[in-house]
């Protein structure tokens, strides 16, 4: 994985590392605590689940906007 320091991370390498992120231990205590933090009924392993669709979406759109 890219060095943290260095600020440019292609795409690709930016949703790999936000979906580790989500996908490990860290991910899971972060959304156990906004699950607690605001009520929330989801299942926190669903917060971590949204998440990742909405990052893939919105890379997809980014992708798909490069194109035109």
């Amino acid at each position: 994985m890219a060095d943290p320091a260095d600020s440019t991370w292609s795409l690709a390498t930016q949703i790999t590392a936000m979906e580790a992120w989500l996908s490990g231990p860290e991910g899971g205590v972060a959304a156990s605590r906004l699950a607690r933090k605001y009520g929330l009924s989801d299942d926190p392993r669903d917060i971590i689940g949204t998440a990742l669709l909405r990052i893939r979406g919105l890379a997809t759109r980014r992708t798909s906007q490069r194109l035109w």
